[in-house]
């Protein structure tokens, strides 16, 4: 052998400080690589449940809108009568009886919970406002005259989803 040089099966292969910059660089992108995982997993859970708030925001507007306007019985009173308060939505037969109504945790017309929406909750408003500015301030609860509907939909306490309509209720 000759002083100096080194043979050839110790010129192959890796050094240590090589081993070391690859195993720095492919943890650096291993890194990023989870982080955005995690966040576009987080978007997607976030964009679903912004979905699913719409549709429940939805689904409770067509409940509102399949009650008469006016009040079968004739009641002048602006929200629910006597005997239709309490979590069953089915005893509801006019659109103001859902003035003020909670539904914590989202439930069915029935009253029965929904699967797995144990956080998320709706809240209704009905507002009568002037026609000439219906995005305006309320004027005043009773019942007739010109309404805005505002169903709003939560989950622990942050907004999800909102939904405004206009509608016209019976006359005192």
């Amino acid at each position: 052998m000759i002083p100096g040089k080194r043979p050839a099966a110790a010129r192959s292969g890796f050094s240590l400080l090589e081993v070391l910059v690859s195993s720095f660089i492919l943890s650096i992108l291993a890194v990023s690589l989870v982080h955005g995982l995690t966040t576009l997993e987080l978007e997607s859970r976030l964009a679903k449940d912004r979905m699913s708030s719409a549709l429940l925001a939805a689904d409770l507007r067509e409940e509102i809108l399949s009650k008469a306007s006016v009040d079968p019985d004739g009641g002048p009173q602006f929200g629910p009568e006597a005997g239709e308060k309490g979590r069953v939505r089915l005893s509801l037969d006019d659109q103001d009886d859902y003035a003020g109504l909670v539904d914590r945790p989202v439930t069915d017309i029935r009253g029965n919970e929904l699967p797995g929406m144990e956080r998320i909750w709706r809240a209704c408003r009905i507002e009568r406002v002037s026609p000439e500015n219906p995005d305006g301030p309320s004027i005043d609860t009773a019942p007739g005259g010109l309404r805005r509907f505002t169903v709003t939909v939560f989950r622990d306490e942050s907004e999800l989803a909102h939904l405004t309509w206009l509608g016209v209720g019976q006359e005192k």
